[in-house]
């Protein structure tokens, strides 16, 4: 979204985060390997017409990223671990990243723009490093 100023951030932001985790916690993971299914099909693509996917998960507020379900956080960050290794992908996980702060944040689990820019930035320059690293392999 591009309605995510940090001049129009609700002052309940930092409350609203619990209610935001209840509605991001899984019920169940009936779903969970018929998602990952979708991954693995996105990677196969990508590999099979050689394309580069990199994994992201962008940064949240602290107020946001504490509440959240341990054992569910768990279980993403090993399927997200084990597909990495399944295709060789890279995965940049940003989600409890020190560099951003309140004034970043329009809510608990959205960048304002001024935070979506310095992540850009950020990102911009993580996978420029990447590249490098690449390009230094292959020579």
């Amino acid at each position: 979204g591009v309605g995510y100023s940090a001049n129009k951030k609700a002052e309940t932001w930092k409350y609203d985060a619990q209610y935001i985790v209840q509605r991001h916690t899984a019920k169940n993971y009936d779903e969970f390997e018929g998602n990952m299914n979708n991954v693995r099909n996105v990677a196969q693509f990508c590999k099979e017409n050689n394309l580069r996917l990199i994994l992201v998960t962008t940064p949240t507020a602290e107020s946001y990223y504490t509440l959240l379900d341990r054992a569910q956080l768990e279980k993403t960050n090993s399927a997200i671990e084990n597909v990495c290794k399944e295709y060789s992908l890279s995965y940049y996980n940003y989600l409890t990243d020190e560099r951003f702060a309140d004034d970043d944040f329009y809510d608990g689990d959205h960048l304002s723009d001024i935070g979506a820019k310095k992540f850009t930035a950020i990102l911009k320059e993580e996978l420029s490093k990447e590249q490098l690293t690449e390009e230094a392999k292959n020579d």
